[in-house]
């Protein structure tokens, strides 16, 4: 994915190159604060790169960080979309497929610990929401008293 700066309409320049998806990118789309830019791919996997450290400028290159990969349940993610909140992700794939992620991590994790019988241990935290550090969602019990 090669971001260019349309300054100057008629010179534009190549700002960034990011690494990413192995499929062609189909769409791409930016949080509303800016500060995220997804892409779609033909290779079934959506692509999250973190903006916050980037300006544009020379000083900030190799600011991009890919923030998350997510991968569809199908082939391919043709067109994609972020809600206005940010917090939601809507990706279409071949045949009429809609997926549908929330990459809101703090969203994310209240939607699982609402859902979930058990505590999350360590291992599925890092899997369900690798970006935020773990912490546990229920308090340790009281230690046992012996009566």
């Amino acid at each position: 994915v090669s971001i260019w700066s349309v300054a100057q309409l008629d010179r534009p320049e190549l700002v960034e190159r990011i690494q990413g998806p192995r499929g062609h990118p189909f769409w791409l789309s930016f949080s509303p604060g800016g500060d995220r830019l997804a892409a779609g791919a033909t290779d079934g996997w959506v692509w999250i790169w973190d903006l916050t450290g980037f300006d544009g400028t020379a000083g900030t290159r190799g600011a991009i960080v890919e923030h998350a990969r997510i991968e569809s349940d199908g082939p391919g993610v043709y067109a994609i979309a972020i809600s206005p909140c940010g917090a939601n992700l809507t990706g279409v794939g071949p045949r009429g497929r809609i997926d549908q992620w929330i990459i809101d991590e703090e969203l994310a994790l209240t939607v699982l610990e609402d859902n979930c019988g058990d505590e999350l241990t360590p291992v599925e935290w890092s899997d369900y929401v690798p970006t935020v550090p773990f912490r546990r969602s229920r308090p340790d019990p009281p230690p046992a008293t012996s009566d």
